[in-house]
């Protein structure tokens, strides 16, 4: 939603990469000014944000930006988070704003500890939740094994049609899932005075997961366009 843009940051570091780049383009045109909820969010020292996937990437761009702008305390999940430098500048940066936390979206048990630490240290609270963690490939990634995208039915294994299921689809139905009881999803009440806004919930995908946007990159385009069922 364009609400959910105008959450999200306006300026990205050269370091983040060309993908994150190009979000920043399409965000700039969504958030020319914010909403009234976004800028009560933004304004709100009590709000919290989750970045899953904010150790690297378009998740660190965002948390990265994210605290120019956002009041309150953002959390950065990652599964490695103590190996990324640049997360650990900004928690040293910003003491008690950013908080770094594991959570691996592939394991459940671990999106269950990390919701629960999150709940203990937020009052179980959450006003933007953003998922970023995803995979098309990535040689750097010993789960990866060097596999580049797919686009023969050849090169289609079960362990890569699953890893891409476990982390593109998967990864974000089970944060929501775990997630869902500290997003404020009602408006306010008239007997009960005003509510603090609703909760923004943002999954990053990719248009190859749509109909229209439909490849022959065989593990990643299933995974994305099933993730898009599971939102609507």
């Amino acid at each position: 939603s364009a609400s959910a843009f105008q959450q999200l940051p306006g300026r990205i570091p050269k370091s983040a990469g060309f993908s994150a780049r190009l979000l920043q383009t399409k965000m700039q045109a969504a958030a020319t000014a914010a909403t009234a909820p976004a800028q009560a969010r933004n304004e709100d020292p009590g709000a919290v944000a989750v970045i899953v996937g904010g150790s690297r990437g378009i998740g660190l761009a965002m948390v990265s930006d994210l605290i120019t702008r956002f009041k309150g305390h953002i959390f950065a999940t990652g599964r490695s988070p103590d190996a990324s430098q640049e997360l650990q500048e900004l928690s040293a940066q910003h003491p008690g704003r950013v908080t770094p936390i594991a959570m691996d979206v592939t394991n459940e048990q671990s999106i269950i500890s990390a919701a629960a630490l999150i709940r203990d240290r937020s009052g179980g609270r959450v006003d933007l939740l953003v998922n970023t963690a995803g995979i098309l490939h990535d040689a750097s990634e010993p789960s990866c094994e060097g596999r580049m995208p797919e686009r023969q039915l050849k090169d289609i294994t079960e362990e890569w049609l699953l890893y891409n299921f476990k982390v593109n689809t998967m990864g974000p139905v089970l944060v929501a899932k775990h997630f869902q009881e500290m997003l404020q999803t009602k408006g306010p009440r008239a007997d009960k005075g005003a509510a603090r806004p609703l909760s923004v919930l943002a999954t990053l995908s990719a248009r190859v997961g749509s109909i229209e946007g439909m490849s022959s990159i065989h593990a990643f385009l299933p995974s994305c366009s099933l993730l898009v069922c599971f939102l609507l």
